[in-house]
């Protein structure tokens, strides 16, 4: 095992005191899939096969981080109806070749790294792909998250949490979700959600921040109770429905072209309540429309092309 001392700064944003950040590294574990088996993890020529050991040794080690070879990793998982099982204080990169010497040589566009949940919960598809309860100080970055029935990623923090440079795509299943999120704190930056049937980012509480982003074709974009969420330069393309708000939020910068509403406003559908307000500054609405379904009883169908407000 190499013993690294560092933190890497992704960026720095504050709302309600989150900090969106790599968590400080005391260890390095590896995980090559074409490794030889019987490896301890603790170099590339003696790497594990698996995802789930190193994160195991990585925690019984006091935390650390895991890297991960290029390849698609969708081994059985003894975890939660199939899941990747996150620890407290382990957090995953991806997009290793399986040369480098530090974390800023890799290259997570190149060198795709997949976690797929396609035959994980013994030989069925996993219901969530990667779980996590009751975390902290976890960072998930570099992957492609995919083929899971209900969730892409599911986090329950209880502190810092960060998911960057990933794409979350073909989740299957309504009302299911590319990333469910409750908690502390937590960053979501430079994902990209594609074809998720379901929501592709749901908040249920939270500090949330969510940067540099990008939803497209999705069941909806994003549906959040947080009342802290901040999303800044985020793109929201041909979703069928781009927001769904229950609570307050901050969007700037953000650009909404051609998302659709089947039952009320296409771009943003909010429950207004008053103290808790919603604000978009410098953001764009283009040819987003919201229509009618024949026998809907909702007198708010076919409303609210670009936002529709309801009042309680």
């Amino acid at each position: 095992m190499k013993t690294l001392q560092y933190a890497t700064i992704l960026v720095v944003l504050g709302i309600g005191g989150i900090l969106c950040a790599f968590p400080a590294c005391a260890g390095v574990w590896y995980v090559d899939k074409a490794a030889p088996p019987g490896g301890d993890g603790t170099a590339w020529s003696t790497a594990f096969t698996e995802i789930q050991p190193a994160i195991g040794a990585a925690y019984n080690d006091g935390g650390g981080e895991v890297w991960i070879r290029a390849g698609v990793y969708d081994e059985n998982r003894t975890g939660l109806y199939g899941s990747l099982t996150l620890r407290n204080g382990v957090s995953l990169y991806g997009g290793f070749d399986g040369m480098e010497d530090r974390r800023e040589e890799r290259d997570w566009v190149k060198q795709e790294t997949v976690i797929d949940g396609s035959t994980a919960w013994g030989g069925a598809q996993a219901d969530r792909v990667v779980y996590g309860t009751r975390i902290n100080n976890v960072a998930i970055d570099g992957f492609v998250v995919r083929n899971g029935l209900s969730s892409g990623i599911t986090l329950s923090s209880e502190g810092q949490a960060t998911i960057a440079n990933c794409l979350i795509t073909k989740i299957g299943a309504w009302p299911g979700s590319g990333i469910s999120i409750s908690g502390e704190d937590a960053c979501i930056h430079n994902v990209r959600f594609i074809e998720n049937a379901g929501a592709a980012l749901h908040i249920s509480q939270g500090t949330i921040l969510v940067a540099n982003c990008f939803f497209f074709q999705n069941g909806a974009g994003v549906e959040a109770g947080s009342s802290d969420l901040l999303m800044m330069d985020c793109e929201f393309i041909e979703n069928a429905s781009a927001l769904y708000l229950f609570s307050g939020g901050r969007f700037e910068r953000c650009t909404f072209h051609r998302n659709t509403g089947r039952y009320e406003g296409a771009v943003s559908y909010v429950r207004y309540t008053v103290g808790d307000p919603r604000i978009f500054i410098n953001c764009v609405f283009a040819e987003n429309y919201s229509f009618h379904t024949e026998g809907n009883p909702n007198p708010s169908s076919g409303r609210g092309g670009a936002v529709l407000y309801t009042a309680s």
